[in-house]
């Protein structure tokens, strides 16, 4: 064993019983992937006994709102560490987020769908351009480092003042402000290791397998992740349809026949290829192909 290689374990922050129960079935699903990683749980209920847990720290005091779920420094145990939100669902091995902390200090993916910094409800972040993205804290990967120590504590300054000065409560405009200000160097995670299923309207894209689902819908997560990854190209899945409703990148018939009538003669047009396919194939051939791409 090389004594030398950095320390590795994921993190979950559970005040309350529905949380500390999403915990469970969380740190279960990773457990299934991930059998020697080595996960903590911080909580206010020190009775807690899930094998899923190699460790149970006990906090006395809550705030009772997002503020709660704000990593501070202490927590970095590990050299290395993955910060997982309650309503999360792990699809698969995710030991490459810490093959991205060999190169980056934090790495996190973009907030889905509107950008919340624009809402009435929340404080301007101070010097931050509106082109800089909000990150979604529900899925971070964090090295144990001085720049990243900086970066919680300046976190949890700006939440406080924050949300003094607002209604709303949520932490992820306050970790915009502080990484924008800060020293760390971010990776971005893609939409396949946090991807966001609010299901009050909301819409998603992946390209590959899901690795991590992140929130909470009447069907279990394990449920969903199933219909998520049933096909594993390029598809965008919204609520339209209960419980999810997937749609893949593969064009319909009626898309073929009016891109085909409606195009400017060109080399990469729909109606170029079907002509030289017409030329090369046959009518039957072409035809057949386009229905056979159709129904894959």
């Amino acid at each position: 064993m090389n004594e030398n290689r950095p320390t590795r374990g994921v993190i979950y922050v559970a005040t309350g019983e529905q949380y500390i129960s999403e915990a469970i079935t969380s740190a279960t699903s990773l457990k299934n992937h991930m059998k020697a990683i080595d996960i903590v749980l911080y909580s206010n209920n020190s009775n807690i006994n899930a094998d899923c847990f190699d460790e149970v720290k006990t906090f006395n005091e809550t705030r009772g709102d997002y503020g709660d779920s704000i990593i501070t420094p202490d927590m970095l145990q590990f050299d290395r560490t993955i910060f997982l939100d309650t309503d999360t669902y792990v699809c698969s091995d995710i030991s490459e987020l810490f093959e991205l902390l060999n190169r980056f200090d934090i790495a996190a993916s973009h907030n889905p769908g509107s950008r919340i910094t624009r809402s009435n409800n929340i404080v301007p972040a101070e010097g931050v351009p509106q082109a800089f993205p909000l990150y979604n804290t529900g899925v971070i990967a964090l090295r144990n480092n001085a720049a990243v120590n900086n970066l919680l504590q300046k976190w949890m300054e700006v939440y406080n003042v924050k949300s003094s000065q607002s209604n709303s409560k949520l932490n992820q405009p306050a970790f915009r402000q502080a990484v924008y200000h800060s020293d760390v160097e971010i990776a971005t995670l893609p939409s396949e290791y946090n991807c966001r299923i609010k299901y009050s309207g909301t819409a998603g894209f992946l390209a590959d397998e899901a690795k991590i689902i992140h929130g909470r819908h009447s069907k279990d997560l394990s449920e969903i992740a199933k219909i998520l990854n049933k096909d594993t190209g390029v598809r965008v899945f919204s609520f339209n349809k209960y419980p999810i409703e997937i749609r893949t990148a593969s064009p319909s018939l009626l898309f073929y026949i009016m891109t085909i009538l409606a195009e400017k003669q060109g080399h990469h047009t729909y109606k170029n290829r079907f002509v030289n396919s017409i030329r090369n194939r046959g009518v039957l051939e072409t035809i057949n192909k386009i229905i056979t791409k159709i129904k894959n």
